[in-house]
C-alpha cells in the first residue's frame, strides 16, 4: 500500500534545492564541469550532512578481493534532509542487482562500456527536467559522457532537452508521437517519437550544448536510428556543414527493419544534421556521446541517461510500441535500467495489467532480465482546484506496485517522496509546479530528480555492503 502523508509533512521539504556545490569524488576522474547557477538546481547539492546515511555507509567499503575499495560518499548528490521520509525502493526479487553491479564497475573504473539509464515519462518529462538532474549529477561524478539519445522531431512546441541543441524544419517533416499522432505501423522507435520527411531537402539536426551548460559541450560519437523499408528514400549525414555519409533507407525485406549509422569525430563542439533527399525517410532518433578521460589520460566509462518523455504517455501508448523494430532498437542501445514515471494519464484501470504486461514482455524480449523500476505517479488534484488529491492516483500506484511484483520489477513511491496527498499544492506555492497542479516546473523536477537519485544510491549502498566485491573485474555479475 502507498503512503499518503498530509501536506504538513511536506513543509520541511521546501528547503530542498539549496545551492551548496557538490563535492568532488575521492577517486578523481575527469575534471568536473562548472556547477550551474543557484537558480538551476541541477547539479548543486543541499547544505548540511546527510543524516539518513550513517558514517559506515559513507566510508570506503573494502572488498574481499584485491579490488580497490568503493567510496560511497554522497556529497555529489546533495543532502536529502528535512523533507518527507524518503521511501525505500521495493525490490523483493532483486531485479536491480545487475544495475547495481554495473554501477559498481563504473565506480571502480572497471567498466568496459557506459552505464545506460532510460526513463519513460509523460508530459512532466517532455522538458527533460528530472532526467537532466540525473544526467548532470552522474556525469559530474564520473565524467561527461555526452547527452545520449534525443528525438529528431518536436511533436509539441515545448518539447526540448537540456544540454543539447536540437531542432527541425517543421513544414518538411511529419512528427509522430505514440500518443497524439501515432504512426499506423507503430514503428516510432523506443522513444515513441519519430520524424518522417515529406519532401526532399527536409533537414533536422542535433548539436552539442552552448553557453553555460555544465555538460554536453563536446562529443565525438554520433549515431542515428532509422526505418528501412521498400520504397523509402535516402538522407545525408552532415557534420559541421560537410556531407560525410549518404544513407539509403530502402530495403527489399518484406517487413520494416531497423537501420543504424554512426560517425566519429575529434572530441569537440559539433553539429550533426540529417537531410532527406526524398520524402519517406523516417528517422527514429540520434545519440551524442563521448568518452571521458581520467587523470592518466586514458578513457573510462561513465553514465548516460536517455529521456523518453511523451505528452499524455499512458499504458496503451507504451504497449503499442511493442514491434520488432522497436525491440531491436532497445537491444542495440542496451540499457542497464529502465524507469517508468507514468500514471497521471493511466485511468483505464481494468486494462493496466494487460497493457503493462505487454510492455514488460517487450522489454525483456529485447534484454532478458532487464532491471526495471516503476515509480508511483506524482500527486495531482485534477478537477477540484487543489482541495483533494485525485483518488485515482492511489489506485494506479497500487496497480503499478502489483505489476512490478508480478513481473519481478522494482517499485518506488514517488508520490510519498513528494510529501503525499496535496503535496502538489505545496509544490505550486514554492513555484515547483505550475498553476494547473499537474505539471512540474524545472525546479520541481530537479528536486524530485535528486530524491530519485538518492533512493537509487541507497539501494546501491545496500548492494555493495551485501557484496563488497561488487563490480570487481573477477566478480561474477549477479543474475536477476
Amino acid at each position: 500500500m502507498r503512503v499518503a502523508s498530509k501536506i504538513t509533512a511536506f513543509a520541511a521539504l521546501l528547503s530542498l534545492g539549496a545551492t551548496a556545490a557538490a563535492c568532488r569524488r575521492a577517486t578523481a576522474h575527469e575534471s568536473p564541469a562548472p556547477a550551474p547557477s543557484s537558480g538551476s538546481g541541477l547539479a548543486s547539492g543541499d547544505s548540511g550532512a546527510d543524516t539518513a546515511i550513517d558514517a559506515a555507509a559513507r566510508a570506503d567499503v573494502a572488498p574481499s578481493t584485491s579490488c580497490p575499495p568503493l567510496t560511497l560518499e554522497t556529497s555529489w548528490i546533495g543532502a536529502d534532509e528535512g523533507g518527507p521520509e524518503l521511501p525505500t525502493i521495493d525490490d523483493p526479487q532483486k531485479n536491480l542487482a545487475p544495475f547495481y553491479a554495473r554501477w559498481a564497475e563504473v565506480e571502480r573504473g572497471n567498466a568496459k562500456k557506459p552505464l545506460r539509464i532510460a526513463v519513460y515519462g509523460d508530459s512532466n518529462l517532455t522538458m527533460d527536467g528530472l532526467t537532466a538532474l540525473l544526467r548532470r549529477a552522474f556525469q559530474k561524478r564520473y565524467g561527461d559522457a555526452g547527452h545520449g539519445f534525443v528525438a529528431l522531431a518536436r511533436p509539441w512546441g515545448w518539447y526540448h532537452h537540456h544540454d543539447v541543441v536540437h531542432g527541425f524544419y517543421e513544414p518538411m517533416w511529419k512528427a509522430y508521437a505514440t500518443t497524439t499522432a501515432p504512426a499506423m505501423d507503430n514503428h516510432m522507435g523506443f522513444s515513441g517519437i519519430a520524424a518522417e520527411s515529406l519532401q526532399g531537402g527536409a533537414l533536422t539536426w542535433v548539436a552539442t550544448a552552448e553557453g553555460d551548460a555544465p555538460i554536453g559541450k563536446t562529443a565525438s560519437h554520433f549515431g542515428v536510428y532509422f526505418l528501412k523499408r521498400p520504397q523509402a528514400g535516402t538522407f545525408e549525414i552532415r557534420l559541421d556543414g560537410k556531407v560525410v555519409k549518404e544513407v539509403d533507407t530502402r530495403s527489399s525485406a518484406a517487413k520494416p527493419e531497423l537501420g543504424y549509422e554512426a560517425i566519429t569525430a575529434e572530441d569537440g563542439p559539433h553539429k550533426v544534421a540529417f537531410m532527406a533527399r526524398t520524402g519517406g525517410v523516417r528517422l527514429l532518433g540520434a545519440t551524442l556521446e563521448r568518452e571521458p578521460k581520467g587523470p592518466d589520460g586514458r578513457p573510462h566509462a561513465s553514465v548516460t541517461v536517455d529521456s523518453f518523455g511523451v505528452g499524455s504517455l499512458n499504458a496503451w501508448a507504451l504497449a503499442r510500441l511493442d514491434t520488432p523494430v522497436n525491440r531491436e532498437m532497445l537491444t542495440h542501445r542496451d540499457h542497464d535500467l529502465v524507469m517508468f514515471l507514468v500514471g497521471t494519464n493511466m485511468y483505464a484501470l481494468e486494462k493496466h495489467h494487460e497493457w503493462m504486461g505487454r510492455v514488460m514482455r517487450h522489454l525483456r524480449a529485447a534484454k532478458p532480465g532487464l532491471p526495471v523500476l516503476f515509480l508511483a505517479p506524482p500527486d495531482i488534484t485534477l478537477g477540484n482546484h487543489g482541495k483533494k488529491t485525485d483518488p485515482r492516483i492511489h489506485k494506479v500506484a497500487e496497480q503499478l506496485h502489483d505489476i512490478a511484483k508480478e513481473h519481478g520489477a522494482a517499485f518506488w513511491d514517488f508520490h510519498a517522496a513528494m510529501g503525499g496527498d496535496l503535496s502538489i499544492v505545496a509544490f505550486r506555492d514554492k513555484k515547483w509546479a505550475q498553476a494547473d497542479l499537474i505539471h512540474f516546473t524545472d525546479d520541481g523536477s530537479f528536486v524530485m530528480g535528486r530524491r530519485v537519485l538518492t533512493a537509487l544510491h541507497r539501494g546501491f549502498e545496500a548492494a555493495v555492503h551485501e557484496a563488497p566485491s561488487l563490480g570487481c573485474e573477477n566478480e561474477k555479475r549477479p543474475n536477476p
